[in-house]
Formats: C-alpha cells, sequence, structure tokens
C-alpha cells in the first residue's frame, strides 16, 4: 500500500503522493493477415489502453468515449468541493493511497470541527472518501462517512447516505453542484448519529450476530454445525467472531457494538496473503461495500 497523509491549510498544498504520475490513453491495434496478397497489416480497433508511461504499465481498457480523468485531477476536485462546501476545514486531514499498479486511487478527508458523539461517549468526525479508477472498477465517487477517535474505525454509513456525489468519465464533474451536496452533509452524519443511538437499544444475540457473521464471510447459514477447522480457516469469520464478542463486553449485546465489529473488520482487518499487501486499500474499500450492505439490513 502506498500512501501520504499531510495536515492541510484551506489552500490545500499540491501534493499528490504516489498518484503523481501521468497516463495516456492509447489505441489498441492488432494484426490482420488475411489479405489476399498473403501480406500482413495493421488494423485499428475502437478500444484503448490507459498506461503509465513511466514504466510502461497497462492500467485499463476502455472505449472511444471514455474520458480519461486522472487521480491528480481527482485529487483536486474533491480539494476544490471540500473548500467550496461551506464546511470548516480548520485543522483538515488528507491521506491519499493507491494500489500496487497505480490503477485505483483513494482520497480521504477528515473535517475534526464537524465532531458528533457516538452512543459510548466517543467522539466521531466527519470524513470523505474520493475514489477513482483507470481499470474501469468505478467512476468518480464521493462518499461521505466518519471516523471514530478512540478506535480509528471508519464508521460507514448506510448505503443510501453513503454516496453523496458520483461521475462516470464520459461526462464533465460539475464543482459547483457537488460541492453544494457535500455542504449538506452535515445532515447525514447527525441522521447516522440517531441511528447509532437506536442501535444501541436494539438487542443483538448471539446467534443473530452469528447469523449474519456467516453471511458475510460466505458460510453456510443454514448448516447448524461447524466445524473449530472450518471456522478458524476463514479469516473473515474468524476476525469477525472475535471482534463482535470484544466489542459486545465493551458496549452490550446490542446492534451497534456488531456495527463496530464490522467497522473494525473494514478499517483494520489485514488483507491476509502477503501478495495481497500492496493491494490492501482495495480490498478494504471492497470490504467498506459489503458492510454497507448489511448496514442496510441493520437498518431495516
Amino acid at each position: 500500500m502506498n500512501s501520504i497523509v499531510t495536515h492541510l491549510n484551506p489552500l490545500f498544498a499540491k501534493d499528490y503522493g504516489t498518484a503523481d504520475f501521468e497516463v495516456d490513453k492509447r489505441p489498441l491495434y492488432y494484426k490482420h493477415d488475411l489479405t489476399f496478397d498473403g501480406s500482413e497489416r495493421t488494423v485499428k480497433t475502437d478500444k484503448y489502453a490507459i498506461v503509465r508511461p513511466n514504466n510502461g504499465a497497462v492500467l485499463g481498457y476502455c472505449g472511444a468515449n471514455y474520458q480519461l480523468v486522472e487521480h491528480k485531477d481527482m485529487i483536486d476536485n474533491q480539494r476544490q468541493i471540500i473548500a467550496r462546501s461551506g464546511l470548516d476545514i480548520e485543522g483538515i486531514e488528507e491521506k491519499i493511497v493507491t494500489d500496487a499498479s497505480g490503477a485505483k486511487c483513494y482520497i480521504t478527508h477528515v473535517l475534526p470541527k464537524h465532531e458528533i458523539t457516538t452512543p459510548d461517549g466517543d467522539t466521531a468526525h466527519l470524513s470523505f472518501l474520493g475514489v477513482n479508477s483507470y481499470d474501469g472498477t468505478f467512476a468518480f465517487i464521493l462518499s461521505v462517512g466518519a471516523r471514530q477517535s478512540a478506535c480509528m474505525n471508519g464508521q460507514v454509513f448506510t448505503t443510501g447516505a453513503s454516496t453523496v456525489y458520483k461521475a462516470r468519465h464520459s461526462r464533465k464533474l460539475n464543482i459547483q453542484h457537488a460541492a453544494s451536496i457535500v455542504g449538506n452533509s452535515v445532515k447525514i452524519l447527525e441522521n447516522e448519529q440517531h441511528l447509532w443511538h437506536e442501535w444501541h437499544h436494539t438487542p443483538m444475540d448471539n446467534y443473530e450476530a452469528t447469523q449474519l457473521i456467516k453471511d458475510i464471510a460466505g458460510m453456510d447459514k443454514d448448516k447448524i454445525y461447524h466445524s473449530l477447522h472450518e471456522m478458524q480457516r476463514n479469516s473473515t469469520f474468524n476476525y469477525l467472531f472475535l471482534a463482535w464478542h470484544r466489542y459486545q463486553r465493551k458496549l452490550g449485546q446490542n446492534k451497534w457494538a456488531f456495527y463496530n465489529a464490522l467497522t473494525d473488520w473494514s478499517t483494520h482487518s489485514n488483507a491476509g496473503r502477503k501478495s495481497a499487501q500492496p493491494n490492501i486499500a482495495s480490498i478494504r474499500a471492497g470490504r467498506a461495500d459489503k458492510v454497507q450492505k448489511f448496514l442496510t439490513k441493520l437498518a431495516a
């Protein structure tokens, strides 16, 4: 994982960390040898490759209408959106992360001046996560969340509340429109706070929690008995099961404790295989997406 953390002033110093590289959109060709004279000719296709000129790596493929949005442009866009949102950006913290190849970029902003209190008396600060990719994984997406102070969990919000702005690579980003939407994110944060307090008073027993953990871990929920070997072999189940028991001892047997176990897993659990470590940011983003879907079930 490649990352850089900086504390920004309101002018947003121009530093892109490991996202600071150029990319080109280059047409793809193929060799065609079915000519009348038997000669070989090169034919241009309607597809393009996105290439890093500094190392020749192909980061993705796209069509003719795909508008290339470089990571540096995405970072500048997010900085501008937040700067124009009307939110208090004093002491804002920025973290830029790229995956091993540079095909994906994640930028997080935490706004310490926008703070709420969690049901267990901790504080959580408004945060934004922007993502961009060259491999077709996603367009520019800006989502809102919170970072808890004591455990540093990235508090994932419910699916409907999370994504505040999304723009395809085939159209121009409307900075001012995005800024006006982001400016209302404090209301989203307050709504989530109310939901957290509701979850704190909603009981959840071990059976219900275990069934949900099995679902997340891809295990058969209808199977009554799983061997110790099965559970230990499934790293997701093992991590979440232990996290649930740890948080329920601290916070009680309720949905708030289960929620914290989920966000602990999506924020802190390692990537497993050593070969996956360089892509830990992508793995955690995938976990956060899975957590969102389960939060919808919790909120129902």
